[in-house]
């Protein structure tokens, strides 16, 4: 007995069908890989960090006033980290190491920062508190003239206080205040 043609015929018909399936199928996977290898880096830049914790956006560029209390004397810098110390425990030796710290990065990219320690004494301390609605203690300002105030609440790492910095006021786009949606 011998396979007649139509059996042939069935299977290389179903031969044909299969290498068109495989082929269209990895010509698609291989298509949208290439699409989201493009999405991937057109929308690169545009990416926030996911680590939003403990930072809270408290006054917007409007807001000249509540910067011009919190900046104090150092108007004349494009940024100051505001130490607030806990009324009844006092200066905290690793905040104040840590924002010195992160100011000096930030000195050393250009920006000229400083950092300013605010405690009970200060005639300032209490309408800084009340504006910003502080409740903890320590508690950390990024105050930058002319673009707004974010307080840091916990987690005083160099690390979380240069990205209080850079996740608010580093590169952003010309399509609004996007940044402004740490609240």
């Amino acid at each position: 007995m011998h396979p007649s043609s139509s059996d042939n015929d069935r299977s290389c018909a179903g031969s044909r069908l299969r290498n068109m399936l495989f082929i269209v199928t990895v010509t698609t996977a291989f298509a949208l890989g290439l699409y989201s290898l493009f999405l991937a880096s057109a929308n690169a830049g545009k990416v926030q960090p996911l680590t939003t914790v403990g930072l809270l956006r408290t006054a917007s560029a409007a807001d000249a006033e509540k910067i011009e209390i919190a900046l104090g004397v150092l108007t004349e810098h494009d940024l100051v980290y505001v130490v607030l110390d806990a009324p009844e425990l006092g200066p905290d030796p690793y905040v104040e190491r840590a924002t010195r710290t992160a100011a000096e990065v930030l000195t050393d990219s250009g920006l000229v920062v400083a950092v300013r320690s605010v405690n009970p004494a200060n005639p300032d301390f209490t309408t800084i508190v009340v504006q910003n609605d502080i409740s903890r203690f320590p508690s950390v300002l990024v105050v930058k003239r002319e673009g707004g105030i974010v307080l840091v609440s916990d987690n005083f790492s160099v690390e979380n206080l240069l990205h209080a910095y850079q996740s608010v006021w580093g590169k952003t786009s010309g399509c609004g205040d996007a940044a402004s949606a740490i609240y």
